[in-house]
Formats: structure tokens, sequence, C-alpha cells
């Protein structure tokens, strides 16, 4: 237990036979208006489900757990007895896919678990339609199921389920205003439909089934949100062979379904994302308005025209949208107005939210920080999320204060970025980062995974130079099942990442990159990010270096005349540059005119030590 607290539709039959069936998924989730952690869960599930909507269908069980809820229960209370005693169910959010695939929290399921299941082939298919009455008070559901090759079985049984797909406009006891995927009737019943259990490659069976859809006050379902699934189901070891699905027949519904093409941050002073808008309806649409609003700014309108059909996605590219000021922002990009004012039968589901960051300019020097102050991010740093729910990455008092990445309510695959500010290191030749880390496990099933990566191109790049995940994330030894905090230093881990790749950059990016598992949470404290050029830049007694900036030739005035010493130069990157040379005494004049303007360094080594200088070369 994880973290309790239609008139008949004419479908054709082809002579055809395949060995194989592409397979569709079932996901069951028990579920409940009275359970918390549901209400915490279910958005971000609902979201990977639909993501994965070609793969994966879904029927919510509002069960009574930890009590009856006053809306879903009372009206489907029968059907979903029948369905938890068939599972042995006692938890809520209990998922299970495929009847025997998966059974865990549902918090758990994501596509890495999904995907190898809907990657084999079934040996049956199933189709699906559904219609209503002229009164829409009746629907009519009708089923095929045939057989892709032989199959013997022991139980074997057809199973239909009336959900409704949206539900919105009540609030449950847990919090939940939005609803999907919601039971509301099994055909005939949930005993289901005995099928023959031997079946040769191209049998088939048809069943048609009706449901009036009794009024019962605001518990009734909206008929225009019905779907229905169908799956055949082995009952001796209850897995799902296959499923089918007719959608729901929403009139009009423009879905917002992801922002793109931003990166975490910019530094460009603009941004220019992408807008993936689905069709949910059976109405075509040809004009769509898009409301777009940076943090809190008055929203803007963008008016587009083309073709979106009925059941299928596009991608809307909007106008460059200036950003201003450093630090943490948001987009927001809304539907709006489709078809020049048609009813939105839906309008929960058409806004999409996305998170960045703007940097400061790259500040020089050693970087310290403890979070002792309760003020988070910390100056100049940026928390972004990459899932849009703008969780993650916050202030514990854990440690005297600590940054905390919430791993435990966190949905598996969510990424959230904690961003150092901007470091300058082009006067340094040894670059150290070193911070303190805490983590334990929920279990060894769920991994958790923080990274520290680092750009010099303001984002657009990461590499990946220090990366823990699971147990060796953990410095804690066991497991615990509920949320984790650290109580005793023993309880931390000091790690040390080598930036020397990255000294000479005059402009370096560090990011905390949290990859959620769903398991437990973890803690980072007493970052420090420590510059040294690594030999004596500062007495400078060998020579001297001048001017600085040069607008070409640098003059260098060795303070000894002593010839035992060797010269180099190099640029930023601390790759060598080969100049022209001129020595006169303890003169030496190097031309750097065919050189690209920026930041340099000159070495010189004599018996006694090394001394480096730094200078800029600005030509006219």
């Amino acid at each position: 237990m994880r973290k309790i607290s239609t008139l008949f539709a004419a479908m054709c039959i082809t002579a055809t036979v395949s060995a194989q069936t592409q397979r569709l998924v079932l996901f069951e989730e028990f579920t409940g208006e009275t359970c918390p952690p549901c209400a915490q869960i279910n958005p971000t599930l609902n979201e990977m489900l639909n993501d994965e909507a070609d793969k994966i269908v879904s029927i919510k069980y509002q069960n009574n757990i930890p009590s009856a809820g006053p809306r879903f229960w009372p009206y489907a209370q029968t059907d979903i007895v029948a369905r938890q005693t068939y599972y042995s169910n006692s938890y809520s959010p209990q998922g299970i896919m495929d009847g025997n695939q998966f059974n865990d929290n549902a918090g758990a399921l994501d596509p890495v678990i999904i995907n190898p299941r809907y990657a084999t082939p079934s040996p049956f298919e199933v189709r699906v339609a559904h219609t209503f009455s002229a009164a829409n008070d009746t629907i009519y559901a009708s089923v095929i199921i045939k057989a892709a090759q032989n199959y013997n079985g022991s139980n074997l049984v057809a199973q239909i389920a009336v959900t409704e797909r949206d539900i919105f406009g009540y609030t449950s006891p847990n919090g939940e205003s939005h609803y999907e995927g919601v039971l509301r009737k099994m055909l005939p019943s949930a005993s289901g439909t005995p099928l023959q259990q031997s079946w040769n490659a191209g049998d088939s069976v048809v069943l048609n089934y009706s449901w009036y859809i009794t009024p019962a006050a605001l518990s009734s379902p909206v008929y225009y949100q019905l779907s229905v699934i169908a799956f055949v189901q082995e009952n001796s070891n209850k897995e799902v062979l296959q499923a089918g699905f007719s959608r729901a027949q929403v009139p009009m519904d423009p879905k917002a379904k992801a922002i793109t093409g931003i990166q975490d941050v910019t530094c460009t002073g603009t941004i220019t994302p992408t807008f993936m808008v689905a069709n949910n309806g059976i109405t075509d649409i040809s004009t769509l308005d898009i409301q777009y609003k940076v943090d809190n700014n008055p929203a803007q309108t963008y008016s587009w025209m083309g073709l979106l059909p009925s059941f299928t996605n596009t991608t809307i590219s909007l106008p460059p949208i200036p950003v201003s000021g450093n630090g943490s922002h948001s987009i927001t990009l809304t539907t709006t107005n489709p078809n020049g004012g048609v009813t939105d039968n839906n309008m929960l589901n058409n806004s999409k939210t996305a998170y960045f960051g703007v940097p400061v300019a790259a500040v020089a020097g050693n970087v310290l920080e403890d979070f002792a102050l309760s003020t988070f991010p910390p100056a100049n740093w940026i928390r972004v999320d990459q899932n849009g729910n703008n969780t993650g990455w916050l202030r514990s008092t854990a440690g005297n204060g600590s940054a905390k990445i919430d791993f435990y309510s966190s949905f598996t695959g969510h990424i959230d970025n904690l961003y150092v500010y901007p470091v300058d290191m082009s006067g340094a030749s040894v670059a150290t980062m070193t911070f303190d880390v805490s983590h334990r496990q929920y279990s060894a099933a769920y991994i958790d995974a923080i990274n520290v990566q680092v750009s010099t191109d303001c984002g657009l790049t990461w590499n990946t130079e220090w990366a823990k995940a699971g147990a060796a994330l953990a410095t804690v030894t066991g497991y615990q099942t509920g949320a984790f905090t650290p109580t005793t230093a023993a309880q931390w881990s000091a790690e040390t990442v080598n930036l020397n790749q990255y000294a000479g950059n005059n402009n370096v990016l560090i990011r905390f990159n949290a990859v959620s598992g769903y398991g437990n949470n973890a803690y980072v404290d007493n970052v420090n990010v420590s510059l040294s050029t690594g030999i004596n830049e500062v007495a400078n007694t060998v020579f001297e270096l001048y001017p600085n900036p040069t607008t070409g030739i640098v003059t260098i005035r060795t303070k000894t005349q002593n010839s035992d010493y060797k010269i180099h130069f190099s640029d930023i990157s601390g790759k060598e540059v080969f100049v022209n040379t001129l020595i006169e005494g303890n003169i030496i004049k190097a031309d750097f005119n065919t050189c690209s303007n920026g930041t340099y360094f000159a070495e010189i080594q004599t018996p006694n030590g090394t001394e480096r200088s730094k200078f800029v070369l600005i030509k006219d």
C-alpha cells in the first residue's frame, strides 16, 4: 500500500485474419471523493493518461475508501463493490493495469510501465461503438470481439463499462473538482458476459446492450460525455487480453495539450513558444483565439485560422513574446472563441502554463549558499518546473535550512531544476563544487534521481557532471514509507564535483536536475562553488603586463633578466594561443592583432614558480 491517508451502430467484419493485433492497454483505478492522496495524484495521472491515449484507456472506480463519497459512489455502488471484490481492493489510490500486469499505487504508473505491455500483441481485436436515443436518455453500446489467432481460455468474459469522460462544476470532500473516466455503469452488470473458451482465428461475437440513464439529481451524467470501454478478461488469472474504446461525443472541445519551444532559461529577452492543441470534440475547428500571458501581465490574443479536424492535434507557433526582469517567470496559453464563438463544452482543459527563468549577469567569485534565509529560491537563483505545476524544489528547515525536492508527492517522471546564479569563471584555472545531500528511498521500486548539470551557452546544451539515483543517491540505509526528513548529521553525505573544464569561461550555469520516481524526499545543502587559479596570480613578482585592456599589442616586462623562463598565452577556454613575440632584454612585446576580441592569459614559468595575468583584447 502506498501513501494512503444508441441506435445500433453497424460494424463490418472483414474476412482477413491477422495473427497479431495491436493491443490497447486497460488501466483501472480505485479512487474516491474522500481520499486526500487521490486528489494529489489524479490531476497529473490523468494528464499522463491523456498523453498516452493512443496506448491506454482508463476506468475510475470512485470507491468508499476511506469513506463513501456523496456523489459517485451511490450512483454506481453495486458495480464498484463487485470490482472491489474482484481485485480485493483495500486502499486508494490503487492502480491495476491489464488485470495482472501492474498492481500498485496509481501514482507509480508511467510510460516506462505502459510501453512494454502496449508493444505485446493481443490475441483479440475489440471494436466498440455507441449511440443515443432521440431523447439522449438511453445509450446503445455495440461490441465486436474477434480472435486474431487460435486461443484457448479457461474463464473468459467480456466486460463493458460506461464511463463519463469529464466531470466538472462539483468539488468533492477531498478537494478534487475535475474527474475523468468515472465509472457510471457496467453492462449488463459487473459479472460481464461469458465468452466461448476455445477460439479459432477469425471467430467473432457481437454484443449489444442498452442502458437507460436514470436521472439522479446532480449525480446523473451528461450524455455527450459518456464513453464505452469493452475488454476481454480471463477470470482465472484476471489478465485483460484486449480492450476497445468508443470515445465521448462532445460537440466542441478544444484542449490545450502542451507548450513547447521554451528553454528552461532564456538570455535573449524573448520567448517564442509553440502550442499543441487537440480537438477532443466531434466538430472540426477552423478558427481559434490563443490568449497568452507572461506572469500576471495583461493577456494578449493571437488569432489562428486553419483546419483542426475532430480528434486530431495541431501545433500553433506564436510570435516572439518579450520578457523583462531576471528570475523565475511563467507563460500561460489559453484557447478561446472556437469557430467564432461556438460554446466550448469543457472549459477546464483550455489552459497550459510553462515555467522558465531569466538569469542575471554572471557573477565572479565563489558561491556560498546554506539556505539559512527563508527566501526561496535564494537571491538570483532560479527554480523551474518542466512539467508545469510549479512544484518541486522548496526550502526546508532540515539541516538549519536546506533545499528540498519533494519526490514523495511528485509524480513519476516530473523534472524540476534548481539553478545556481551564473558564475564568471574567466579568472580561474581550478573550479570545484561541493554540496551536502540527504535521501532515503521509499522502496527499491521507486527510483529518484538528482543530477548536477553545467551549461556554458545559457542552457542550450548541458553536461552532466554528477549523477546519482536510487540506492546510490540514498544516504540512509533501509526504506521509509512516510515522507523522509533528515534529523541527524549522519544522514547527510558530502559530495564533490570537479568543474575544472569550465574554468576560464565567463558565464557558467549550474543546476540541480531532479527527476522524480515518486519515491521519497531528497535534500541539498551547503552549496559551495570554489574558484582559484592554482598558481600565484596575486603577488605577481615576476612580471607586469600592460596596457590592459589592449587594442592589439601587449607589453610584458619581466622584473629580472633571468633567461630561464618560458611564456605561454591561452584563451578563455584554456587553448594555447600562438602569436608573434619580440624579446628585447626584459621586455616582451606580443602581437594579438590577428586574434579575436576576448579574454586571454599570459603565463610565465620560472625556476622560482609560475605566475599568470589576465588581460582583455578590444580591437578598434
